[in-house]
């Protein structure tokens, strides 16, 4: 190919791509608030994938309780005795565990987060109320259901 038509080519394509990308329709821009509240939500992750009690109880607001139903009966946790009860250091098998977040609900300084623990003998569905305070969003409650996964059972891919 000789220059003069190389250069055209190339020209061609330069325009075609410039073209594309100015008409391109901007994406959504990116919510400030979804993102604090998932930061909130990825230290309580962070506290399960590490057994760190302590990012914990910055996820946790003090007076949260953490809810769940035992043999038929509701039980109950202060956010202090969750933290507490930290291993402090990651599961054997925290390889094969998986973490999202499901669903994520905003009005003003409220918001509702569900999220999904598939780990290899169990799974769980956290559902997990935050409020902002001081410019911070923290979780002032969790509720969850579990049931055990058959031992062969593999966790959703992340």
């Amino acid at each position: 190919m000789d220059l003069t038509r190389r250069a055209l080519v190339i020209a061609s394509l330069a325009f075609a791509a410039a073209s594309s990308t100015a008409h391109a329709a901007p994406g959504p821009a990116p919510d400030p608030e979804r993102a604090a509240v998932e930061a909130t939500v990825q230290l309580y992750f962070q506290g399960h994938a590490t057994g760190d009690g302590n990012l914990f109880r910055k996820a946790f607001h003090p007076d949260a309780f953490v809810f769940w139903v035992d043999k038929g009966a509701l039980a109950k946790r202060s956010s202090a005795e969750f933290a507490g009860g930290a291993s402090g250091k990651p599961a054997d098998d925290e390889a094969r565990r998986v973490r999202k977040i499901l669903m994520v609900d905003i009005t003003g300084t409220a918001a509702i987060v569900k999220v999904e623990l598939a780990y290899p003998t169990m799974h769980f569905i956290d559902y997990l109320s935050l409020v902002k305070l001081d410019g911070s969003w923290v979780i002032i409650d969790k509720i969850f259901y579990r049931e055990p996964r058959p031992a062969n059972a593999v966790p959703s891919p992340k």
